[in-house]
């Protein structure tokens, strides 16, 4: 085109180093003219190996952060757990071109880790139904002693592996049916999984379960440092969610505790609203809670 007396704007080419490196290049060019004939070429090529790499960074963390706060924004709609895992696992494939990605949490008992989350895309989901027989069971990894999943646990750190045999074995150790066993190599292969990262869930010094995601592409050390980050964030959110079910729960036992507590208990505010009143309040004044809650103790006359 140049050739042609065509002069376009600057573009980008990839080129090997003899040593094997991949760089950037941004190619300015344009045709050389003598007497008004082109008699050649002219480019000028730019090194923007960096800045495309600083360009990247930039992106992935905007990206990471605007999956933190879809996450943070979700939990403060107040929406389920269940809703929360979903978004975080569909969120994370996007983001990474993950094929699969399960999270488990540990059992109270710490012997087991228990699938809660299961995301496949659905015509995969199909294909190992369709292998296995019927419907994907669900998983609880029983952490044995040599187990790489125990090992993983114990130390407490993010394993990232592109090794067929390793996650053969890690696929395995998630079924205790001998046949299931036999057809995991087939499932992996249906899945296309070929590189894995397991970030173990903790919650300050305690383990409280792990996040698995495995694709086709090979992940990087920089994909995992972004999935760690993700996985605090998420470890955050079960913390925050598990406290929320403990203080729902303490008021439940309160509040049935007042509702059949054997004395008259009333809340009010300090002008003498009633606020709350117990079964035992209704019985001992005659009044309903309709007829106590927002009205003023004063106001009824009960002295």
């Amino acid at each position: 085109k140049r050739m042609a007396g065509f002069e376009g704007p600057p573009y980008e080419i990839d080129l090997i180093k003899k040593n094997g490196d991949l760089l950037t290049f941004e190619i300015s060019a344009q045709p050389l003219r003598k007497d008004g004939k082109i008699i050649g070429d002219l480019g000028i090529l730019r090194d923007v190996t960096e800045r495309k790499r600083a360009d990247q960074e930039i992106l992935q963390k905007s990206s990471d952060i605007n999956l933190i706060n879809i996450i943070n924004e979700a939990a403060n709609q107040g929406k389920a757990f269940e809703e929360i895992l979903h978004l975080v696992s569909r969120e994370t494939q996007k983001l990474f071109g993950g094929t699969v990605q399960i999270v488990y949490l540990l059992s109270k008992d710490k012997k087991y880790l228990s699938m809660d989350n299961l995301n496949l895309p659905p015509r995969m989901a199909h294909g190992i139904e369709r292998l296995i027989g019927g419907k994907i069971p669900e998983i609880k990894i029983k952490l044995k002693p040599g187990g790489i999943y125990t090992d993983i646990l114990s130390k407490g750190k993010a394993v990232l592996t592109n090794d067929h045999d390793v996650m053969l074995n890690m696929a395995r150790e998630c079924f205790e049916d001998s046949t299931l066993k036999i057809l995991v190599a087939t499932a992996i292969k249906i899945l296309g999984v070929n590189s894995t990262i397991s970030v173990p869930l903790k919650s300050d010094s305690e383990i409280i379960g792990l996040l698995g995601i495995g694709r086709h592409e090979p992940f990087t050390e920089s994909d995992m440092k972004r999935i760690e980050t993700i996985a605090g964030q998420l470890v955050s959110i079960i913390k925050r969610k598990r406290t929320e079910k403990q203080l729902e729960e303490s008021e439940d036992n309160l509040r049935t505790y007042l509702e059949n507590a054997p004395d008259g208990v009333y809340l009010s505010d300090l002008t003498g609203n009633f606020i709350y009143v117990n079964k035992k309040t209704e019985g001992i004044l005659g009044y309903s809670k309709e007829e106590l809650i927002g009205n003023n103790y004063f106001k009824l006359n009960l002295l």
